[in-house]
């Protein structure tokens, strides 16, 4: 077969420009799936869990990180993750996190309490989340993430409710802090079920913290610092009996022997909560005391599964 050869310069140039690029994109991109694989200039991380099964509220994954020279698993790395969210309308925010551990073999386990999901129920976008991993703190490597985060389906994940005299600098004005309960797990049997939660506030669009006591919203601000010297979390299948939660550390709050749900149908579990003894509503006014605004409202399905 003969041979042509090219003639146009320009041509030339640009198939020369194609197989560079080419070439470049064969020596960064490492084997498997891209969308689970990120490199920094150190480092490879992997995202080992499934990230199609993603979904609003809690996820829990691990990651692994080798150096990307050697290949060589690397334990006993400072690793954290921040979650960011593009919205549509230009606007971007965070979501709380939780504490990274070291499995000490290479692997990390995580957790995100993801804020929104991608996209809603009718296919319309609501934005692009950037789930970072910062490996060797702010001033360290970054690698990125792209997940496509889903709607929660069935069980209710997440609860927000609102302070009354606890505000914080909304976008445009003063506005009242909300508080945000994620469904932690669900546990136990008919008639002795255990449940537990996960509690964040918002700081700002950019900062969802843990609430705890000891704990310090806005620290060094004038106008919004609130130190949390005491937090109630209650819980109850029927508003009237209440179980005072235990505080586990680091937001994680749980209450065990819980009565009134059967394994295999749907009920409501109620969470009040009150931090420095002012009752948080979903509305943000005074608690009417007639269930309209006192309380969060979880709806779920305890079964042989064991809901997490």
């Amino acid at each position: 077969m003969m041979i042509r050869p090219i003639k146009n310069t320009v041509t030339l140039i640009l198939l020369l420009m194609t197989g560079l690029l080419l070439q470049a994109c064969e020596q960064n991109t490492p084997a498997g799936n891209d969308d689970t694989v990120s490199l920094t200039s150190s480092y490879r991380v992997e995202y080992l869990s499934d990230m199609s099964m993603i979904s609003e509220g809690k996820s829990v994954f691990s990651l692994q990180i080798s150096d990307r020279a050697s290949g060589n698993l690397l334990p006993g790395l400072n690793v954290s993750v921040m979650p960011m969210m593009t919205m549509t309308v230009g606007h971007m925010h965070d979501s709380p996190v939780g504490e990274v551990t070291d499995n000490g073999d290479g692997t990390y386990q995580a957790t995100v309490y993801y804020l929104m999901p991608s996209t809603m129920m009718n296919g319309d976008p609501m934005g692009d989340w950037d789930l970072q991993v910062m490996i060797g703190g702010m001033a360290g490597e970054v690698a990125h993430f792209n997940p496509q985060v889903m709607m929660s389906m069935g069980d209710t994940v997440k609860a927000t409710l609102m302070g009354q005299n606890d505000m914080i600098m909304g976008m445009m004005a003063p506005e009242k802090r909300k508080y945000f309960l994620f469904k932690e797990s669900l546990m136990g049997m008919t008639g002795n079920h255990s449940f537990s939660l996960f509690l964040a506030a918002r700081e700002s669009m950019m900062s969802h913290v843990a609430v705890y006591p000891g704990a310090i919203l806005n620290a060094g601000s004038a106008d919004y610092e609130l130190s949390v010297a005491s937090v109630t979390v209650e819980v109850s299948t029927d508003t009237t009996n209440w179980s005072v939660a235990a505080a586990n550390g680091n937001g994680y709050w749980s209450v065990t022997g819980l009565s009134g749900l059967v394994d295999g149908d749907t009920s409501d579990i109620y969470v009040r909560l009150s931090v420095n003894g002012e009752r948080k509503t979903t509305d943000g006014n005074t608690a009417a005391g007639d269930g309209s605004n006192d309380y969060a409202v979880f709806s779920v399905t305890p079964g042989m599964t064991m809901s997490m």
